[in-house]
């Protein structure tokens, strides 16, 4: 996934015009069988918060927050009754992605970590500076660590052996040596900043969005 999903974006960059957002999405009027119905809802948990943390213009299509199963050229009314419960989830995400400036910025740094097949992570940030958020993502049912190697910019903002999760409302120690150690759950989403973010983790428990940013 990390692979197909990295050279998208880089093949975007390398082709678009550089001023322009790019439109992202799991779904929508023309994808045929949603993404959750294909997938399952455990990737598709994961899949919405790559989404809502990657750079570009995401799109929420109309009752992906409740993980609608029709198909929209169906003359069958959408069933908004939240049976997964994602629309916490995509409530919490959104909230992030507004509250986060790295998180809305236009740049992003994929990382090598192992083991590579079900794990994908990357950084995003801001060049003129702010905290860094470090996303990873477990695409797999399996519980396991992921070894995250930082670059040297970055790893004495991160590689300091606690980091908040804004995402799971928790700070988590991870092993540093000349890469970070994280603790990866089943179908894991970590979405970390630096650990002493107290505002930034409060903020994350009580806020509601507001906005859509880029």
């Amino acid at each position: 996934m990390a692979d197909g999903v990295t050279n998208a974006i880089e093949t975007t960059a390398r082709i678009g015009d550089p001023a322009a957002l790019v439109f992202r999405f799991l779904n929508n009027n023309d994808t045929g069988p949603r993404f959750i119905t294909t997938r399952g809802v455990d990737c598709y948990r994961v899949a919405a918060a790559m989404l809502l943390t990657l750079p570009g213009l995401p799109c929420v299509y109309n009752g992906d927050e409740v993980g609608a199963e029709f198909l929209p050229y169906d003359d069958v009314a959408i069933d908004w009754t939240d049976r997964h419960g994602l629309r916490d989830h995509f409530t919490r995400l959104i909230a992030l992605r507004v509250q986060q400036p790295a998180l809305h910025s236009r740049e992003w740094m994929p990382l090598p970590v192992e083991p590579a097949r079900p794990l994908f992570g990357y950084l995003r940030y801001r060049a003129a500076g702010g905290s860094p958020v470090l996303v990873l993502l477990n695409v797999s049912p399996a519980e396991l660590d992921a070894t995250v190697p930082l670059p040297d910019a970055f790893a004495g903002i991160l590689g300091r052996g606690e980091l908040t999760d804004l995402y799971a409302r928790e700070r988590i120690r991870v092993a540093v040596a000349d890469h970070l150690t994280v603790p990866m759950p089943a179908w894991g989403i970590r979405i970390l900043v630096p650990e002493g973010s107290d505002r930034d983790r409060e903020r994350c428990i009580t806020a509601q969005p507001t906005a859509r940013p880029p």
